[in-house]
């Protein structure tokens, strides 16, 4: 009597099957786990547009959802094609962006705005660092310095300590 390759895979099946009943998969419980990260994206990219075009953009190598905020590295983003803010991170939490590492902000008459920690407070529309910042200003080369800089962008109030200042007039 000769095996048939039909009942050597007849037979096959049946274990498997008859192993996934008596090891019944359904009462595994689930391990426990601190992590809480919703979604990851890589290469995130988001694009505001109106009927003239792309208005505002973000861009990071790493975007993470989380439960209690958003993370992104590498942050690049163009605000209404005048201003660029760069960052090596960025966090999202309860009305509050945090930027972190190298905050560098653009304008597109060559002045820009560099400091190493950033706060956005979104509902008082307050800027503020704790680091030493420099604003560079192209024409003439000027230049201000200081430090605990807390900028209120809806009353355009300005607070900073130790400022120094190198302005050229024309």
């Amino acid at each position: 009597m000769a095996l048939r390759i039909e009942y050597i895979i007849l037979l096959f099946l049946v274990v498997v099957l008859s192993s996934l009943f008596i090891l019944r998969p359904d009462q595994v419980t689930q391990k426990e786990s601190n992590m809480t990260t919703e979604l990851v994206f890589e290469s995130f990219t988001l694009i505001e547009l109106n009927e003239s075009g792309v208005t505002n953009r973000l861009s990071a190598s790493l975007a993470l959802k989380d439960k209690s905020f958003f993370k992104l590295s590498d942050v690049n983003v163009s605000y209404q094609n005048r201003y660029t803010l760069l960052a090596k991170d960025a966090r999202y939490q309860a009305q509050r962006i945090y930027l972190n590492h190298d905050v560098r902000i653009e304008e597109r008459n060559g002045s820009h705005f560099e400091t190493q920690d950033l706060l956005y407070e979104l509902k008082t529309g307050r800027v503020i660092t704790h680091e030493p910042f420099v604003v560079k200003i192209p024409q003439g080369g000027g230049w201000i310095k200081g430090d605990n800089l807390n900028y209120n962008l809806k009353t355009k109030a300005l607070l900073a300590e130790q400022i120094h200042a190198h302005l050229t007039l024309e």
